[in-house]
C-alpha cells in the first residue's frame, strides 16, 4: 500500500529554509506547498487546504519572530509539534559564471553572512527571501555576475553552482518553528505549552505569574513581552514552559494564571524539538 503524502504549507518559495525543515525533521516525503505569507499560511490550514503548516517563531541570532505570535493569538491553529532547524547559508551563481561581484538575498541573509560578504568586497543587494533570489538567478532575471544566498536545496531546485558552503559569521543559526494544525496535540510526557496574556499596572503582578510556576516547580523555558500596538506602556507577554496543557499540575498553574491575568491564551501544547 502507498502511503498518502501529508500536504505540509510553509512561507515562501521551493528551496526556502522552511520548506527544507518540513523535509529534514518531519517527512521527508511530505508534498510541501508554498504560500506568499504568514497570514495565507494559517488561513489554508484553517480551510483545510492543507493538513499542517511551518511557521518559524524564533531565531536564535535574529530572537521572536512577533508577526507569528500576532497571527496566531488570532487563529484558530494551534502548535502540535516544535522543529528547531539549523540554518546553513550558501554563496551560489550560475554555472557558466566564474566570478561574481554582487549578491542578492533576503536582508537578514545578508546581515547573517556580513563578514564573508564584507572580505570578498561584494556589492550586497537585498531581495524578497533567499528561494526567490535563487529563483530570480536561474530565470535570468538577475545580472550575469550575480550570487545569491539561499539554501542547499534551492541550489538543487534551480540548478545553481555552489561557490561557497557555510558563510555566516556565527555558524550557531538555528531557527524555531511551530508545525500548526487544527487538533491539539496529544501528550506524550516530553512536552511543552506556549501561552500569550497581559497584565495588569500593578506592583508585583509579573512576579505574581513567575510564582505561580515556581510554586509547582514548572520550568519555564521563555518569556518575553512586546508592546501592545495602539496601547501606549501597555504590554503582551508570550510564555513557554515544560509540561501539557492537560497535566495536573500544569492545569492548576493555568487555572491560576486565568486569575491574575487578563486575555489569556493558551497557544497550544506540543512535543518538544529533537535536536
Amino acid at each position: 500500500m502507498v502511503k498518502e503524502r501529508v500536504l505540509i504549507g510553509y512561507q515562501g518559495e521551493p528551496g526556502a529554509y522552511s520548506e527544507e525543515a518540513i523535509l529534514t525533521h518531519y517527512d521527508p516525503y511530505a508534498e510541501t506547498v508554498p504560500y506568499e505569507s504568514f497570514h495565507s499560511l494559517l488561513k489554508a490550514v484553517e480551510k483545510d487546504e492543507v493538513v499542517y503548516g511551518l511557521l518559524p517563531v524564533e531565531n536564535s541570532l535574529t530572537d521572536t519572530i512577533w508577526e507569528a505570535y500576532e497571527l496566531l493569538i488570532e487563529s484558530t491553529v494551534k502548535p502540535c509539534r516544535e522543529i528547531i532547524h539549523r540554518i546553513r547559508h550558501y554563496l551560489m551563481c550560475s554555472p557558466e559564471v566564474d566570478k561574481i561581484t554582487k549578491v542578492y538575498s533576503h536582508p537578514e541573509a545578508l546581515k547573517q553572512c556580513n563578514k564573508f560578504l564584507s572580505s570578498q568586497g561584494y556589492v550586497t543587494l537585498p531581495e524578497i527571501d533567499t528561494a526567490a533570489s535563487a529563483r530570480k538567478l536561474k530565470e535570468g532575471k538577475l545580472e550575469k555576475d550575480a550570487g545569491v544566498i539561499a539554501s542547499e536545496r534551492a541550489a538543487k531546485i534551480y540548478g545553481l553552482k555552489i561557490l561557497t558552503r557555510g558563510i555566516a559569521d556565527n555558524p550557531e543559526n538555528y531557527t524555531r518553528f511551530f508545525l500548526v494544525g487544527k487538533k491539539d496535540a496529544p501528550f506524550i510526557g516530553n512536552d511543552k505549552t506556549s501561552l500569550v496574556f497581559e497584565l495588569p499596572h500593578v506592583a508585583g503582578s509579573l512576579h505574581r505569574v513567575t510564582s505561580v510556576f515556581a510554586e509547582r516547580k514548572i520550568n519555564m523555558t521563555k518569556l518575553q513581552s512586546r508592546r501592545i500596538v495602539g496601547k501606549p506602556w501597555e504590554y503582551r507577554f508570550i510564555l513557554d514552559c515544560e509540561g501539557h496543557r492537560e497535566d495536573d499540575v500544569l492545569k492548576s498553574a493555568l487555572e491560576e494564571l486565568e486569575k491574575i491575568t487578563s486575555n489569556l491564551k493558551v497557544l497550544g501544547s506540543y512535543p518538544k524539538a529533537i535536536l
